[in-house]
Order: structure tokens, then C-alpha cells, then sequence
């Protein structure tokens, strides 16, 4: 895998957790544990790290592919599979916060319909 500015421990360390999130590390089958909620979210966390760290995508999608051989060879099934947002998408950064506004409606509607709420100018300006 190639560097990120030289920082060879960071790398390892955003490898490390993506085995571990997709299921690598487990040895039990705890589907509860992943399911599609997941798996967005930890495709929207690798597509941040991609953007923000410089990292080659093509490195995690080897991790990916590395995790769904090991996962078979238990006789599991790999519970997340690699989008890549940026190949699919022009614009992945307002995609990702559609996602994320989809995923939380209610909430900021309820945030949203009481202007006391501690939290209202940042649900306001997340949306806007």
C-alpha cells in the first residue's frame, strides 16, 4: 500500500479499523451487527478518508476484496461490499449528505419544529 504523506501508522491504523468493521476480525456470525445501515456508513467513512488523507482508493478496495476471500474461507458471507462514491457520483459530498438527511428526517424535523432546541441553527444549516 502506498504512503499517505509518509505517515505509514496512520495507514495502518485506517486498515486495521476497516477489517475490522467488515467483519474480518469476528469469530462469530453476528449478522445483527451488520446490516446496510453499516455498511453506508462505512462507505461514507472511507470515501472521507480517500478525499481528506489523499489515500488511493484502489488500496481499500484490495482490503475489501482481501476481507471477502478470508470471510468465505470461514464460510461466511462478506457483509459490506465497496462503493465507491466518487466513481459513481460527480458530486459525492451532497449524495453523502442526502444519505445522511435521509437517515435522520426525523430527527431534524423534530429538531427543526422547536426553535429552542439546542441544536436547531446547526440542523438549519446542515440542511441549508
Amino acid at each position: 500500500m502506498k504512503l499517505v504523506e509518509n505517515n505509514e501508522e496512520r495507514y495502518y491504523d485506517i486498515c486495521i479499523k476497516l477489517f475490522r468493521n467488515l467483519g474480518v476480525f469476528h469469530s462469530v456470525n453476528n449478522t445483527a451487527k451488520y446490516n446496510s445501515e453499516r455498511c453506508r456508513n462505512l462507505n461514507s467513512w472511507l470515501y472521507y478518508i480517500i478525499k481528506d488523507y489523499n489515500v488511493h482508493q484502489d488500496d481499500f478496495t484490495l482490503i475489501f476484496e482481501a476481507s471477502k476471500s478470508i470471510l468465505k474461507e470461514r464460510a461466511k458471507n462478506p457483509y459490506c461490499s465497496n462503493y465507491l462514491y466518487k466513481d459513481k457520483y460527480n458530486d459525492p459530498d451532497k449524495i453523502i449528505k442526502l444519505i445522511n438527511l435521509e437517515d435522520y428526517m426525523n430527527d431534524f424535523i423534530s429538531i427543526l419544529k422547536n426553535n429552542d432546541h439546542h441544536n436547531h441553527c446547526l440542523c438549519l444549516k446542515f440542511i441549508f
